[in-house]
């Protein structure tokens, strides 16, 4: 058992032993180093003095855990000593006497943190590219378009006039598909962007009652002051234009925006070509 807990101690691999009624009997220096607790928190302590009811009752019904006759595994978590979650994997194995009865628990407790900051990375990673592909997928025909209108500019050859060249028809036809492409980037960088929209605020753009430009302002707005635009819009009956969403934007990189000044702003009197009220 010595050596045992040597060797977890310093594969940082936390373990406790409980007998069948959880109540913890030994634990190694791994686990006070996780949990930021001393020995005497643990030993004599029952596992469910670290859980709320409903917690301890997950844990113990095997809700989270699959259980496998005399071994069981699964993800669920602890609880550091300043109330911090750790996620954790649990390997237990059941002890059992001469009579084949189980009289105690070995519990490997290993910290999964960092593998779930991965995954959490790889998620926003595939939401991103998931979004440029949504956005590459809807300007395939814009492209399309673009590489016809190149063909026939290219088609048209030398200018006619006296002030023209074929070598300068050329430079201007590079120069518009440079355009075209630097056009189409700038496109799918605000589709991507509006993926930090609440979803209110998107379902607003999809009926056509924010317009792409002011959203793209609006997505820069932290999620609570997202709520509270959605709240103004709402009681003001209007939704803001370019030129009230980038005050918003320049306001909150500032750390001044707050309910009296969205309000202020949206309640301006909007010209008539950028007017955009909800119709309920």
């Amino acid at each position: 058992m010595g050596s045992e807990m040597c060797i977890r101690d310093r594969l940082n691999i936390g373990f406790l032993l409980q007998d069948m009624d959880d109540n913890i009997l030994e634990v190694n220096e791994a686990l006070l180093k996780m949990s930021g607790r001393n020995r005497e928190e643990f030993i004599g302590h029952n596992v469910s003095q670290f859980y709320s009811e409903k917690e301890y009752k997950a844990l113990r019904t095997g809700d989270l855990l699959q259980i496998d006759s005399e071994y069981y595994q699964g993800e669920y978590f602890i609880y550091n000593k300043d109330g911090t979650r750790i996620p954790v994997l649990f390997i237990v194995s059941i002890n059992k006497n001469e009579l084949g009865e189980p009289v105690s628990e070995n519990v490997l407790v290993l910290d999964i943190s960092k593998q779930k900051q991965f995954q959490a990375r790889l998620k926003e990673a595939n939401k991103e590219l998931t979004a440029v592909n949504e956005a590459l997928r809807m300007h395939q025909d814009s492209l399309q378009n673009e590489k016809m209108k190149l063909e026939a500019i290219k088609r048209q050859g030398k200018r006619h006039d006296l002030t023209s060249t074929q070598p300068v028809s050329k430079l201007r036809s590079n120069e518009e598909l440079g355009q075209s492409v630097n056009e189409s980037r700038e496109t799918i960088r605000r589709y991507i962007r509006l993926n930090e929209l609440e979803p209110e605020l998107m379902q607003m753009v999809d009926e056509g009652k924010i317009g792409m430009t002011p959203a793209v302002e609006i997505s820069y707005l932290k999620p609570d002051e997202q709520k509270l635009l959605i709240e103004t819009i709402d009681s003001e009956q209007a939704t803001p234009s370019f030129s009230q969403a980038q005050r918003m934007k320049k306001l909150s990189q500032e750390g001044k925006l707050n309910d009296d000044a969205m309000l202020g702003i949206m309640m301006e009197q909007k010209k008539p070509e950028n007017l955009s009220l909800i119709h309920i």
